[in-house]
């Protein structure tokens, strides 16, 4: 499954200026003060370090007649029985799917969202079912099913 990744990359750049001081500590003052007007591109890259900040699984695939049904059977499944939460507890291409919550309208008779919420390499995040990815959906609505039917 492909996941979106937001990475920060820093650089680290040299720029080298010339400065006229009584002392050390006042040239690297100065040196501060005129490397602030100095574009980055003037500079030497000596170093970079790329950091993951955020991963992503929403899917950018579009919503088929498939997905659309599964998303369907799920809602109906939480709608006869008013649930708000689902811990789903499973685990796909090393991403661990916590759990379903559902935003209600109207006493819970009409939904007005549905975010799945997952954990990837210690980040959290949290996904709309429409943009889950479909890969996922199948044991949704099997771990949907089973939550319901094991808490009559």
């Amino acid at each position: 499954m492909k996941k979106k990744y937001t990475v920060n990359v820093h650089y680290d750049v040299v720029l080298t200026t010339e400065v006229f001081a009584e002392n050390e500590e006042q040239a690297l003052d100065l040196a501060v003060d005129n490397t602030d007007q100095m574009s980055l591109n003037e500079g030497e890259c000596v170093d970079h370090d790329p950091c993951v900040t955020y991963v992503d699984i929403c899917a950018d695939e579009p919503l088929t007649s498939q997905k659309e049904e599964l998303i369907s059977r799920i809602i109906a499944v939480l709608k006869v029985n008013g649930y708000s939460y689902v811990p789903l507890n499973f685990t796909k291409d090393e991403i661990f799917f916590s759990s379903l919550n559902v935003d209600y309208i109207n006493d819970e008779k009409e939904i007005a969202n549905i975010d799945i919420s997952y954990i990837i390499d210690s980040s959290v995040g949290k996904c709309q079912i429409e943009n889950t990815p479909m890969e996922c959906l199948t044991e949704v609505l099997s771990k949907v099913q089973s939550y319901v039917h094991n808490s009559k």
